[in-house]
């Protein structure tokens, strides 16, 4: 290796510019060519120097042109010490890079490349490499990625490389940026999704790069740039089929909603779901969400959003941007969403399960969140779910007293709308259990004093006919109702507390539905 070293050296400081001679190339449109392989003359040229050179040095010859491929580029492409690496090229770098990769594919055609020792070379140098150039090397075939990936310098590849060249590049823009993003990103998710035996660790690898680069760059303003791209990718390679696609978008919008900040549907109830409604949602945060959803289809993605809302800890953030997103597919996509809340809500009461009560609430308010012109008010699906309906999941003692037990814990951190919400429409009402009810309506109503709101008036329920186990435990009257109403005329201004509660409330203006 040393002896190797010290040829390079004297390969550089010879009489032979063969760096000069390889720029010249590029600008050279009428160069004589070979007859045999239509390529300049030149290179013939800079073969037979190389060959010289390595028969009076007594090396491999495909060692040594190698490694002046390797140190050329490099020379060529990096940054000057006092400059922060950039992650694509100038235009003079690229004409010099181009011109190299031009000597080393007729270097590799010829069999003068030793691609083992070029990987060895440049994964030493990584942390000065453009992401362009490791695009250009896979574009031409010299060193794909999966070769990177394969070699012993995989890991620092994947993870000190290629994860925050794809963040920083996120922040770029620009058609270079989209070109190598989409370019790298492409090969990226071919990778991922391939199932034989000797790809299955490059597999992983990939896709804990992609599951990486969406936890890193979530809360980025250029978000969309790098997850967008490899949503661009998959969708224009026609060559890795729905089959894979639906793998990637399914892997994809799982690694969306796993990302960080991750808590649990618990703490993700409360005042701040309002900020995660498509209205207030960064547009491409939406353009992103729209994009999965175009990708993956509305029904999968509602089938999958039903399946990770039962994990413990969510970016609940991204899960209800997702959700809000999805109500905006159509009706068909509406009517998905109420089975869903129905079903997580008939889980929770059989099996008294707290956490996916939470979710079942947690979902049905960031619906009622869209606007009563999509998705009804969310006291008019709280009673829906638990209240007096003949599709009420409260059919016991013990359903009523765990929705009860529920909602009690959570009056501490509820907001006001969703404490009028529960009074005005409560849980169904069993026979003689209208001291339950009471006891979860007065302490509301204590919250809603302490928080100095006004409080609905809904009559006792203890005067409710509750012989008949089903009798309501609201006022039904159309005069209580506009009473009831009419106390809420202050919170005209708060889109949250008028489109959660009312349904004649006017139209807010919704981001445009995806067209797929």
């Amino acid at each position: 290796m040393e002896r190797l070293k010290q040829t390079a050296v004297q390969l550089m400081e010879s009489s032979l510019d063969l760096r000069a001679s390889l720029e010249e190339q590029a600008d050279v449109a009428g160069t004589p060519c070979s007859a045999a392989r239509g390529l300049p003359l030149q290179y013939q040229d800079v073969e037979a120097l190389l060959q010289q050179q390595a028969r009076a040095l007594g090396l491999n010859a495909a060692v040594l042109a190698t490694q002046h491929v390797s140190v050329t580029l490099l020379r060529a492409v990096q940054c000057p010490p006092q400059q922060p690496r950039s992650h694509l090229l100038s235009e003079a770098a690229r004409h010099s890079a181009t011109a190299v990769l031009r000597l080393a594919e007729y270097l590799q055609d010829r069999l003068l490349f030793a691609r083992s020792h070029f990987t060895s070379h440049l994964c030493k140098s990584l942390p000065c490499l453009p992401l362009e150039v490791l695009w250009m090397l896979h574009d031409c075939h010299l060193l794909p990625l999966h070769g990177l990936l394969e070699s012993e310098w995989q890991k620092t590849v994947a993870f000190d490389y290629l994860v925050p060249s794809l963040v920083g590049m996120s922040c770029g823009a620009g058609a270079g940026c989209e070109a190598v993003m989409q370019g790298l990103g492409g090969a990226l998710v071919q990778l991922a999704l391939r199932s034989s035996k000797p790809s299955k660790g490059v597999a992983t690898l990939c896709k804990e790069v992609i599951r990486r680069v969406v936890e890193e760059t979530f809360t980025a303003k250029n978000y969309s740039s790098a997850v967008y791209s490899l949503c661009h990718a998959v969708m224009d390679n026609l060559s890795i089929g729905k089959q894979a696609a639906d793998q990637f978008f399914s892997f994809l919008l799982t690694s969306l909603v796993d990302a960080h900040p991750s808590v649990s549907a618990f703490s993700a109830l409360g005042s701040q779901q309002q900020q995660w409604g498509s209205a207030a949602l960064p547009a491409h945060q939406a353009a992103l969400f729209s994009k999965v959803v175009e990708g993956l289809g509305y029904r999968e993605s509602l089938r999958l959003v039903q399946q990770l809302v039962s994990r413990d800890g969510l970016c609940w953030s991204a899960m209800l941007g997702l959700v809000a997103c999805l109500l905006h597919c159509g009706p068909e996509a509406v009517q998905e969403m109420k089975a869903i809340l129905s079903s997580l809500a008939a889980t929770a009461v059989l099996n008294s399960h707290a956490p996916t009560l939470h979710c079942c609430l947690l979902l049905a308010r960031q619906c009622a969140l869209e606007g009563t012109h999509v998705f009804p008010a969310y006291q008019d699906q709280f009673q829906h779910m638990f209240g007096d309906s003949v599709s009420s999941v409260v059919s016991t003692r013990k359903a009523l007293q765990f929705v009860l037990r529920e909602l009690t814990e959570l009056v501490p951190q509820e907001p006001a709308a969703c404490l009028r919400a529960h009074i005005a429409k409560p849980p169904r009402c069993l026979a003689k259990c209208w001291p339950l009810i009471n006891e979860y309506s007065s302490l509301a109503r204590t919250r809603l004093q302490d928080l100095r709101e006004s409080l609905p008036d809904t009559g006792d329920v203890s005067n409710s006919d509750d012989t008949r186990g089903h009798g309501r435990c609201s006022a039904g009257s159309r005069e209580l109702r506009q009473k009831w109403k009419n106390s809420f005329k202050h919170f005209a201004g708060q889109h949250f507390q008028e489109a959660i509660l009312c349904r004649e409330v006017p139209a807010c203006p919704a981001l445009p539905s995806p067209a797929f």
